[in-house]
């Protein structure tokens, strides 16, 4: 089986969590459970036709692998058209096309023999919560000698997204498992839960509810403000970037600077050659729109490619640059190591050379 297609998976339950968030279970048959593993925090890249135009979206599992259960929660965005028609369109026993889970926000923790009291915080808001609750089920099932300590932003008490499953962690773990709900819309007694998740946010949780010092490793999910503003408070206090673990779930939009390319192009003429192996085949096009991504350009010669957000974030259409060079226009998934040994986003990546090689598979 290939990780790379899209797979028919039914629509086994659907639960309504708050008023604009639902919860989605797939059936995955016996044959497609090995392909379908998955790690904590990964997602699913779901693909919908919607009035005849083809729309794609990640969704992080908010189970743990070992429940032997693939759940998502889809919540309304608005002028989401995605969310919108799964909110409103989706029901039991539907069929919908999903990719095998990707991604590497994973829960993978380096503990040595004598770190026996370690903590670790995981910090969520809104729709966020969904790979972190998959990072902390599977974390308190594994290392009964840890202890966690979930800090979870949201809006309103009654938007708060699967609130019962953490209160019922929070009861079958109570001398592992902390939870902390911050609300910025509601008033609350106390400085740290209310207002949003700032720096200063950041200085009350770790020195109030939990020293730095005694967190081994910190993750984090949620949009792009929040993110920066924690991996800032938590570098500026000297704590090690490879413990700040993070995946974002809205990214800021890249924008092209024609002219800067234009300096940066080695190509004498206007086209380039693009070859892309995937799968174990290979294709090749030439493209003459040196100002589009190579993603967008290998869909238009019916290249075949996986892909989900297109902004630099899920890391779905990841590949090695193999030959030729290439101007990311943005970066939000890719880790130093990975650029560092030439793996790049199709989806933001424009050639510079007049030939470009790919590879998928490596």
């Amino acid at each position: 089986m290939i990780k790379n297609i899209f797979y028919a998976l039914v629509v086994k339950r659907i639960e309504k969590l708050t008023k604009d968030s639902i919860n989605i279970s797939f059936d995955v048959p016996e044959n497609l459970r090995e392909i379908f593993n998955f790690e904590s925090g990964q997602h699913l890249t779901l693909k919908l036709d919607i009035k005849g135009k083809e729309y794609r979206r990640n969704y992080s599992l908010c189970t743990s692998p070992a429940e032997n259960e693939w759940s998502i929660i889809i919540k309304k965005v608005d002028g989401g058209v995605f969310s919108h028609f799964a909110f409103n369109n989706l029901k039991v026993g539907d069929i919908v096309e999903v990719l095998p889970p990707m991604g590497k926000f994973c829960f993978i923790v380096d503990f040595k023999a004598d770190e026996t009291h370690k903590n670790i915080v995981l910090i969520a808001a809104g729709s966020g919560i969904t790979p972190i609750m998959s990072m902390l089920k599977y974390g308190l099932h594994k290392y009964p000698d840890i202890h966690f300590t979930l800090i979870y932003q949201n809006r309103h008490y009654n938007t708060i997204i699967l609130n019962n499953e953490i209160h019922k962690l929070k009861n079958k773990y109570v001398n592992n498992l902390s939870v902390h709900h911050i609300l910025s819309k509601e008033k609350i007694e106390g400085n740290i839960n209310s207002g949003r998740l700032d720096a200063d946010k950041m200085a009350l949780i770790f020195t109030k509810l939990i020293p730095l010092p005694m967190v081994s490793d910190v993750f984090i999910c949620g949009p792009f403000e929040m993110i920066d503003s924690v991996k800032e408070y938590l570098t500026a206090h000297k704590m090690d970037p490879k413990n700040i673990h993070y995946e974002l779930f809205t990214a800021k939009s890249a924008l092209v600077n024609k002219e800067a390319i234009q300096e940066k192009s080695e190509i004498t003429g206007n086209q380039s050659v693009i070859s892309i192996t995937i799968d174990g085949q290979t294709h090749e096009f030439t493209t003459t729109n040196l100002h589009n991504n190579i993603l967008d350009e290998a869909l238009e010669h019916s290249v075949g490619l996986p892909y989900a957000c297109k902004g630099g974030v899920c890391c779905t259409c990841k590949a090695k640059l193999e030959e030729g060079k290439v101007e990311m226009l943005t970066n939000f998934g890719l880790e130093p190591d990975e650029i560092a040994n030439n793996y790049v986003l199709t989806c933001q990546c424009l050639p510079l050379t007049e030939k470009v090689v790919l590879n998928f598979d490596a």
